[in-house]
């Protein structure tokens, strides 16, 4: 809700009361550093009533209800109220319109729009980062509220099963770590997050939406490892993406062939993976494994006598990770392999 914590702030200068807005799908709060603790069900048994040190008033739109939470000693519907309620109606009316106009901007649908005038709407966004946090539907109110206790943000939208965030936030990765960390704390829930770059104009929204979807199909892809994904940061897999598949097809079958692939078996597989993941560092390596330092000497020694690439090479450890990727993507089996 992007109109609405204008009005929100303009409602608060008034009355000098905390007010919350919440719905099925969202909830807004101002000031937004203060503890709200009652649920949508309680809510909902007391409109029209004082109850929790909240007078709750509600807002029927045509596609759902919003319940209005206003700080108060007692119950009261005065003139003052009245036009309070006006003006978020008014705010929730135009905030339709723009959730409309923000998801044309994140699908790219702005050949009949005056960009010019997105530009001067939704100047706040410039110079924000564009995250994408993939969570549990039925937890997204609570985590909305981790969110903003977690970072500054610029918009908190639920978008396509997924909330999209948008902050200004200097120390991104590490501000993404520690909202992770939050969400594992308070709820004991595992989420990922991708971060798509920065906006510099209005149409970098398409475009770093897509990238934020990219690096979450990339994790699926190549199985990787860690919670955070900057696609910024993801050339090798970004490489992969857009290879030529001639090119791909000759770095794979000039690695995995009839006479190298039988000796990939699940713990050599697993001793590769891990020394990629640890940067081709053999101490690293092994204590990932929990094996001497020998042991997995004796496995890279075994590599090459087979395939003829020395993992402690970095150009043949920088191929064999290419094929080894590329037999992800495909999903290319050993079966297939001595077939062809």
């Amino acid at each position: 809700m992007i109109f609405l914590q204008d009005i929100l702030s303009e409602i608060y200068r008034i009355l000098k009361k905390n007010i919350v807005i919440i719905s099925n799908h969202m909830q807004c709060t101002f000031p937004k550093d203060f503890d709200f603790n009652l649920s949508l069900t309680e809510i909902a048994k007391h409109v029209h009533m004082h109850y929790g040190g909240y007078n709750i008033y509600e807002i029927k739109t045509k596609d759902e209800s919003f319940y209005i939470c206003i700080q108060s000693e007692r119950y009261l519907l005065d003139e003052k109220i009245q036009l309070v309620l006006s003006m978020i109606a008014m705010a929730l009316q135009h905030d339709t319109s723009s959730t409309q106009t923000l998801k044309n901007l994140l699908e790219g649908n702005t050949e009949d729009t005056d960009v010019l005038k997105l530009e001067e709407e939704y100047k706040h966004f410039l110079h924000s980062y564009v995250l994408l946090l993939r969570c549990p539907q039925q937890d997204k109110g609570t985590i909305r509220e981790i969110i903003l206790h977690s970072m500054d943000t610029t918009l908190i939208f639920d978008y396509q099963q997924n909330i999209l965030i948008l902050s200004k936030e200097i120390g991104i990765e590490q501000s993404c770590t520690d909202l992770l960390e939050n969400i594992l704390s308070d709820l004991f829930m595992e989420c990922c997050i991708a971060i798509g770059g920065k906006i510099h104009q209005i149409t970098d929204l398409h475009l770093c939406y897509h990238r934020c979807l990219q690096a979450f199909q990339f994790q699926s892809t190549f199985q990787l490892s860690g919670s955070v994904l900057h696609y910024e940061k993801m050339y090798l897999y970004r490489m992969i993406a857009t290879m030529d598949e001639d090119l791909k097809q000759s770095i794979f079958y000039r690695v995995f062939h009839e006479k190298t692939v039988e000796i990939f078996d699940k713990e050599m597989e697993r001793t590769m993976e891990t020394f990629f993941r640890n940067n081709l560092n053999l101490t690293d390596t092994a204590n990932a494994l929990f094996i001497h330092r020998n042991t997995l000497l004796y496995r890279i020694d075994k590599i090459y006598h087979h395939t003829g690439f020395d993992l402690k090479n970095v150009e043949d450890s920088w191929l064999l990770k290419l094929a080894w990727l590329i037999r992800k993507e495909k999903n290319i089996s050993k079966e297939s392999i001595l077939s062809s």
